[in-house]
């Protein structure tokens, strides 16, 4: 029985792994309802110890709302020590702590994390980044129209609050009108890759293709938020590729990305396949 008891404590019946992505800090400073600085002053366990709730004085509000509550309540899951249920996405908040919180409404409750947040403990707040510090002071400020969005940088992630563009006219019609002489020979595993900026109005304001051996990129940041911006090396374009590019610019109007709602600006990247008795077709947008 002992022996039991042993395995069971170091091998609980739950555990699971905690994954996510994070958002920059302008992003999240966008989509959070609070973003503070505060001190815990309470903390207390449900009577059934699966939650407790903390309550944090807030010493400096850094998002401008209608309402600055100078006090604060939030209920977390109780940590594993205490339920017996671990989980990698464990944390915990301490009376006596100080916090950088980005707060959000979950459910009808106001919530934050420690993991896929920017939200942490320190010592101070002289303890934060100085980068995160600017974009935090500035963050009222934040210009979303200056901010490329892509759905597989790590600027935005599975973010619910980012939709992605989509062609009005669907790709595979564009690509269905391509010569078959530009691409009878090729072999079933051919495929082209492309990358197509959108702007806020819908439009499309570059058609480029990707190379596998040159380098014609540059990251880029903008509040913090990185993505890489592309340059044409046309001179580098086979027939095959032209012909692409300019059956994709025939579908000029797009429905554009958004950001809370607000129309963005974006780029997407897709795949051109070439299958033996069939039109060439493009992957899902990525």
């Amino acid at each position: 029985m002992k022996r039991f008891l042993l395995l069971f404590l170091l091998f609980p019946l739950h555990s699971f792994a905690c994954s996510c992505d994070q958002l920059p800090v302008a992003l999240e400073f966008l989509t959070a309802k609070y973003v503070f600085w505060g001190s815990v002053i309470g903390k207390e366990y449900a009577k059934d110890f699966r939650t407790y709730t903390v309550t944090l004085r807030v010493n400096k509000h850094f998002k401008e709302n209608k309402q600055n509550p100078q006090v604060l309540t939030f209920t977390e899951e109780a940590e594993g020590s205490i339920t017996g249920h671990y989980t990698s996405c464990d944390f915990s908040v301490n009376k006596g702590e100080n916090w950088l919180v980005y707060a959000y409404d979950y459910n009808g409750k106001l919530t934050f994390s420690y993991y896929c947040s920017n939200s942490k403990p320190y010592g101070t707040l002289a303890d934060v980044r100085k980068q995160e510090l600017e974009i935090l002071e500035a963050g009222n400020k934040i210009n979303v129209h200056r901010i490329v969005f892509e759905r597989n940088s790590s600027n935005v992630g599975y973010s619910k609050e980012y939709q992605r563009p989509e062609p009005k006219v669907p790709l595979d019609t564009l690509l269905a009108q391509l010569d078959s002489k530009d691409y009878e020979s090729l072999d079933d595993s051919h495929f082209e890759n492309f990358i197509i900026s959108i702007n806020s109005k819908g439009k499309i304001t570059k058609v480029l293709v990707l190379r596998r051996r040159t380098k014609n990129w540059e990251i880029k940041e903008v509040y913090g938020v990185v993505y890489a911006e592309y340059t044409p090396v046309d001179s580098l374009n086979t027939e095959l590729q032209n012909e692409i590019i300019r059956e994709i610019k025939k579908g000029k109007s797009w429905q554009p990305a958004t950001f809370m709602g607000r129309k963005v600006n974006s780029q997407i990247y897709i795949q051109v396949y070439f299958k033996r008795n069939r039109k060439p077709y493009a992957s899902d947008i990525y």
